[in-house]
């Protein structure tokens, strides 16, 4: 089976993913994310609640962009920040993933 990449693309798409192993072992989550690739290879982890999310994104150039939507009028747009993989997202937007990924059944016992 072809590879829906070009080279260049499949390359940037692997070092995409190593950047998102080495960013998300910092980070507690219980639920799995929604995990894509986009058609050049740009890998993005999105965990979403109601009208809330974080949205991370990891092109393979050692630069990993995330961004919170709090609220129906919120965007991802309006908060996106970027960093260097050897560092990781800020605390807000630590405890805010962490809060999307717990199960809702023990979200609404608590």
């Amino acid at each position: 089976m072809a590879s829906p990449f070009s080279s260049e693309e499949a390359q940037a798409a692997k070092s995409a993913v190593s950047e998102a192993i080495t960013v998300m072992g910092s980070i507690d989550f219980d639920q799995v994310p929604l995990v894509e690739f986009t058609d050049v290879g740009t890998l993005t982890i999105q965990w979403e609640r109601d009208d809330d999310g974080v949205l991370l994104s990891f092109s393979g150039d050692g630069i990993f962009g995330f961004s919170l939507k709090k609220g129906p009028e919120s965007s991802y747009a309006g908060t996106y920040q970027e960093r260097n993989v050897t560092e990781s997202v800020d605390s807000a937007t630590r405890a805010e993933i962490n809060r999307l990924s717990k199960n809702e059944d023990a979200v609404e016992a608590a």
